[in-house]
């Protein structure tokens, strides 16, 4: 009998190592495929000023649900200025991850030498606003003059 527990045991610790290698939300091989969606948009601003060379333009899906939390990022995309606004986007983001009861935003910014120079001030939550064309103003921070 003691025999027969010994490998009951060892059957349920080798089961309990196996089941720890796999992250979670990865228990299955179908949980692990992302249902990509992708938003697109335009992002502007009313000075009449070039950004400097090497301005980068970021935008971020966050969840925005929690008070007093910092949001959490559930997607980004990065990319280099260049010429006049306004500029074009397209951000992808896997739906899965995204639940009705949350709030959401999407937020640009663009940087230059990791300095921000340029921020969007409005909360614009994609899932919600029911709106064709996603359009994201940015505003000039003050420390920041364009040339």
């Amino acid at each position: 009998m003691s025999n027969r527990l010994h490998h009951l045991c060892l059957s349920l610790l080798v089961l309990l190592s196996v089941n720890a290698c796999v992250s979670p939300g990865e228990s299955t091989a179908a949980s692990t495929r992302a249902d990509i969606q992708v938003l697109e948009g335009k992002v502007y601003y009313l000075e009449k000023k070039l950004l400097p060379p090497g301005a980068v333009l970021e935008i971020t899906l966050e969840n925005v649900s929690k008070q007093d939390v910092t949001s959490t990022q559930m997607a980004s995309v990065t990319q280099t200025i260049k010429g006049a606004p306004p500029y074009t986007f397209s951000l992808e983001y896997d739906a899965a991850r995204i639940k009705p009861n949350m709030r959401y935003s999407l937020r640009a910014e663009v940087i230059l030498s990791d300095k921000l120079l340029m921020t969007s001030t409005e909360q614009i939550d994609p899932f919600r606003d029911n709106q064709e064309t996603i359009n994201i103003k940015l505003s000039t921070i003050a420390r920041f003059h364009a040339q």
